[in-house]
């Protein structure tokens, strides 16, 4: 199904998940002034996450590698020292 992707279709599914992933911050994450960082102000906590939504499609696949990578070393290193 994937390979039948036009770029109609993958503009349109980057756009959904922009939208998506900025409603799910904004419903997980509210803003609410922090005594521990108050520098940090309701401009960047939309910048925060406006920048992740942005680029949720390069993050999230860097960071599954990420995961498979640390996953496969620990089972080699578990698997070694036995």
């Amino acid at each position: 199904m994937i390979d039948n992707l036009t770029l109609i279709q993958g503009i349109l599914m980057y756009i959904l998940g922009f939208f998506i992933s900025l409603t799910i911050f904004k419903i997980v994450f509210p803003y609410k002034q922090s005594n521990l960082f108050p520098r940090l102000g309701k401009d960047d906590h939309i910048f925060d996450m406006t920048l992740f939504a942005l680029s949720w499609m390069l993050t999230i696949p860097i960071f599954i590698i990420i995961v498979i990578f640390v996953l496969i070393y620990r089972f080699c290193k578990w698997y070694l020292e036995l």
